[in-house]
C-alpha cells in the first residue's frame, strides 16, 4: 500500500507543480493551516487555494517562510486568511476572516466586554451579509453599502472596551481596519476563509482517525494526491477523468463548472 501511494504521488507530482504555479500567479489567494504530527514531531498542513486550485503542503514550520517559499517572489493582489502572524504581509492587501473575528468578539463579550465587542460583532455580521448578497448588486449599490459600513466602523471604534480582551481586539481593528472591508471593495475577495477550512477538514478528520503521519515522505505524498483530487473537484472534473489525465502525464483542464467551495 505504501509503495502504491508513493508511486501515485510521483505520477501526480507534475500536476501538483502546475497547481502550485497557478496559486503563485493568482490575484487572490486564500490560505490556512492546521496541525499534523509527522514522524512523532509537530508539523503543519498548509492550504493555499483559489476558486480553481487547491494546494496542500506539509512543513515542520508554522512561519512566513513557508509562504515565501511557495510564492518565490510573487505578490498576490489580495490574501484571505485568519489573523495569524504567519499569514500576514504576503499580498498588497489582506482580508481578515470575519467568521474568526465574530468568534473573537463572542469570546471578548463572554469575558465581560459588553460594549465594544458586541458592537463590532454586529458590524461584522452586516459585512458578512453584504458579502453574500454582493453578486446580485450593482457597483453603485455595493459602494453605497461600503460607505454605510465605514460610518458604522467609525462609531464602533470610538467605543471603549470594558475588558482587556475587547481592548486588544479594538487596538487590532484600529490598526487593521482596511482588512475588514476589502471584500466590499473587491468582488473577487470573500469575507471569510470558510472555503479553506472546508478544504482542510479531510486532514483534520484523518488526524483524528490515525493520529499522525508516520513519515514526512508519506505526508508529502498525501498532500500531492489530495491537491490533485480536490483541484479536479474545484474545476468541475470527474475524479476518474482527472486521474486518467494526470497519470498519463497531462495537466488538469479548467473544467466546465468550477466549484466555489
Amino acid at each position: 500500500m505504501v509503495s502504491l501511494i508513493d508511486d501515485a504521488a510521483a505520477a501526480l507530482a507534475p500536476a501538483a507543480a502546475d497547481i502550485r504555479t497557478s496559486i503563485r500567479t493568482a490575484p487572490v489567494v486564500l490560505s490556512d493551516e492546521t496541525g499534523l504530527r509527522v514522524d512523532g514531531r509537530n508539523g503543519w498542513v498548509w492550504l493555499f487555494r483559489t476558486p480553481w486550485d487547491i494546494l496542500f503542503l506539509v512543513d515542520r514550520r508554522r512561519a512566513k517562510a513557508v509562504v515565501a517559499a511557495l510564492l518565490a517572489g510573487a505578490r498576490p493582489e489580495a490574501w484571505v486568511s485568519d489573523r495569524g502572524p504567519a499569514q500576514g504581509g504576503h499580498a498588497a492587501e489582506r482580508q481578515a476572516c470575519l467568521a474568526h473575528l465574530v468568534r473573537d468578539c463572542r469570546k471578548a463579550e463572554e469575558l465581560g466586554d459588553t460594549a465594544f465587542a458586541p458592537a463590532l460583532k454586529a458590524v461584522l455580521e452586516i459585512i458578512l451579509r453584504h458579502d453574500a448578497r454582493k453578486p446580485a448588486w450593482a457597483d453603485s449599490t455595493l459602494a453605497l453599502r461600503l460607505g454605510e459600513v465605514e460610518r458604522r466602523l467609525d462609531a464602533v471604534t470610538a467605543i471603549e472596551a470594558r475588558h482587556r480582551e475587547g481592548e486588544t481586539l479594538r487596538r487590532w481593528v484600529k490598526a487593521h481596519r482596511a482588512e475588514l472591508t476589502l471584500c466590499l471593495r473587491r468582488r473577487d475577495v470573500p469575507a471569510s476563509n470558510n472555503a479553506s477550512e472546508r478544504a482542510l477538514r479531510p486532514f483534520v478528520t484523518a488526524r483524528k482517525v490515525f493520529g499522525c503521519a508516520r513519515s514526512k515522505e508519506g505526508a508529502d505524498a498525501m498532500a500531492v494526491i489530495r491537491s490533485v483530487l480536490m483541484t479536479a473537484r474545484a474545476r468541475g472534473l470527474q475524479v476518474m477523468d482527472a486521474l486518467a489525465i494526470t497519470l498519463a502525464g497531462g495537466m488538469l483542464p479548467l473544467g466546465d463548472r468550477p466549484a466555489t467551495a
